[in-house]
């Protein structure tokens, strides 16, 4: 396996004739061809190609597809500081964290201002998970900062993931379109705290860039929300109570319109003319 490496300033960064190469966790920059492969089988998913990265450049539409969107800080095997990836009911593999960093420079695929207008004010890193030779249900845990601006995002539970088009990312959104809020987040008390969502490895979980809400809500008003969870706060009375309200200040204001329009029509309809 090529893991964790920098390569850099290379007419052909990695090249076989034959065997397995099995490459993910890299930084793979400033190359002429990313990969030639003259014979055998070549696995170049979940590796940083640089932004302009092409499949012809890289010479691999899959390594394309299933790249990651930011430079590799730093990775691990199962854990990674405070973040972890284990399986849930997923069989064998090994599960794989990524750090990008923080801020605007790192956020991934370059998606603008993600998922806030202060991208630099996330309460994590943005992170990247995927799993090599795994499937089923795996346990994604993201740490959030102690500082009590991340108060909102850990006690709302705001975890967010890039947005998919199938089982990998969606190469048409913009900014803040490319995040959308997990739905089943729990909160894990710690210390450190941190968020946990259960995704699946095959459909979820192929170099799926995620990061904790921000400073200043927790919840980017943009940000399209995948369902809210229920906490208790508007039993089921009242929200049918709160409609029927609505419904019946709706009909009313129709009918006041109507009978404006009548009285109106009536005063046209008396006035004389005026040849």
């Amino acid at each position: 396996h090529v893991t964790g490496s920098q390569i850099d300033n290379s007419a052909t960064a990695l090249a076989m004739t034959g065997g397995t190469m099995t490459a993910y966790a890299n930084n793979i920059l400033t190359y002429t061809t990313g990969v030639l492969v003259a014979g055998g089988v070549f696995n170049g998913r979940y590796n940083y190609w640089g932004t302009g990265a092409t499949p012809t450049s890289i010479g691999s539409s899959d390594a394309y597809t299933y790249r990651l969107g930011a430079n590799v800080g730093s990775w691990g095997q199962g854990t990674l500081a405070d973040a972890s990836l284990v399986p849930d009911t997923g069989a064998g593999g090994t599960g794989v964290i990524v750090s990008h960093g923080r801020g605007l420079a790192n956020t991934p695929f370059g998606s603008g201002v993600s998922p806030d207008a202060d991208a630099s004010n996330m309460c994590s890193d943005y992170y990247d998970f995927f799993v090599i030779g795994g499937s089923g249900n795996w346990i994604v845990t993201v740490s959030i900062d102690s500082d009590t601006a991340c108060d909102p995002t850990f006690t709302n539970a705001i975890l967010y993931g890039y947005t998919l088009s199938g089982v990998t990312i969606d190469e048409t959104c913009v900014g803040v379109a490319c995040w959308t809020q997990y739905a089943g987040v729990s909160q894990v008390v710690g210390p450190p705290r941190a968020l946990q969502v259960t995704l699946d490895a095959a459909a979820q979980l192929q170099a799926t860039p995620i990061v904790a809400g921000n400073h200043t809500t927790g919840t980017p008003s943009a940000v399209t929300l995948q369902a809210i969870r229920g906490n208790g706060s508007l039993p089921s009375p009242y929200l049918f109570s709160f409609i029927a309200l609505c419904l019946i200040a709706t009909l009313t204001m129709l009918w006041r319109r109507r009978q404006r329009k009548m009285v109106q029509s009536h005063f046209v309809s008396q006035s004389p003319s005026r040849c």
